[in-house]
């Protein structure tokens, strides 16, 4: 804990971290975590910030960023070893914390022209978490597809910790998201909470959808979207839960990913083509392979459901 500030040190040594500060902001990718009150964080933080206090965050890891992107940690003396103990205990990299709460740190911040574009105050829309990425860079074709004059209905399959049920409920979408671990539901309900202000668009049931395919009526969805999951019999109740017209999206590992870690079963692997070929007569709107950071392949596709 060398880097952090330290109240009783030299005004120089303030002003080195300062400027490593603005260095920083201004050329680093990074994560800006604050794990301060809500109150204090209102009053003063730092540009791009995203506030998750102390006490909350084992609440809420989901909203963290994905463990590639180091993390810069704000908060006071008072929790900023526990905060970096509880992050490095899960593979975050922190590289460095900052004390925040020592007497004229946010006075020369925003007294200091030079340093004044790093403060803002009152409540920050930034954040560190993301949706799957293939959903998201393809978010603006998925709504050319979609109807545009009522409410979009999606059901998100072995959804997880909620991200990109979430990331679609903020778009104001009625997101059904469905798991069979009661666990992983507890915290997506919990993740809602944080993230949106009106929850009532957001639906979590915990429900083992591979063993009840009546669970929900026939064509009552406009968009289904799975990820790094595959039940192969599911394909078939998913087209029927679909509306004419409404989209599948898709990815999930592929052949070869054993060979980087888990997945080790090849029944938990796609086979080459073989999303394809569960959408027969389908449009294919897209199909996109990638490797994540560790080697393991996915493969992701975007299919319409024919018109009757």
């Amino acid at each position: 804990m060398s880097d952090t500030f330290s109240e009783s040190g030299p005004d120089n040594e303030m002003d080195k971290n300062l400027a490593w500060l603005v260095q920083f902001v201004a050329g680093n990718d990074a994560a800006i975590l604050d794990c301060r009150t809500p109150e204090e964080f209102q009053l003063n933080h730092i540009k791009n910030s995203v506030n998750i206090p102390f006490e909350e965050i084992s609440l809420r890891v989901a909203e963290l960023p994905v463990k590639s992107r180091s993390l810069l940690l704000l908060g006071s003396s008072s929790e900023l070893v526990d905060c970096w103990e509880f992050l490095s205990e899960r593979g975050y990299e922190v590289i460095r914390s900052i004390d925040v709460n020592f007497p004229n740190f946010w006075t020369t911040l925003k007294n200091t022209p030079s340093l004044k574009k790093l403060w803002a105050e009152g409540i920050s829309s930034d954040q560190l978490w993301q949706p799957n990425l293939f959903l998201r860079n393809n978010i603006n074709l998925i709504e050319k597809f979609l109807p545009a004059n009522r409410t979009i209905n999606v059901l998100d399959i072995a959804c997880g910790s909620g991200r990109e049920a979430i990331y679609l409920a903020k778009k104001g979408w009625q997101v059904t998201a469905v798991d069979h671990l009661s666990d992983v539901c507890r915290r997506c309900q919990q993740f809602a909470e944080f993230q949106l202000s009106e929850q009532n668009n957001l639906k979590v049931i915990c429900e083992d959808i591979t063993t009840n395919d009546k669970l929900f009526e026939q064509s009552s969805f406009d968009l289904i979207m799975t990820f790094r999951f595959l039940h192969r019999p599911l394909f078939k109740t998913i087209q029927g839960w679909l509306k004419p017209g409404a989209l599948f999206i898709g990815e999930t590992f592929s052949i070869g990913a054993e060979k980087f870690g888990k997945p080790r079963r090849r029944s938990f692997m796609l086979e080459k083509d073989e999303l394809n070929s569960y959408f027969p007569n389908w449009k294919i709107l897209k199909q996109q392979q990638r490797q994540l950071s560790d080697g393991r392949p996915l493969t992701g596709g975007i299919y319409q459901k024919p018109m009757l």
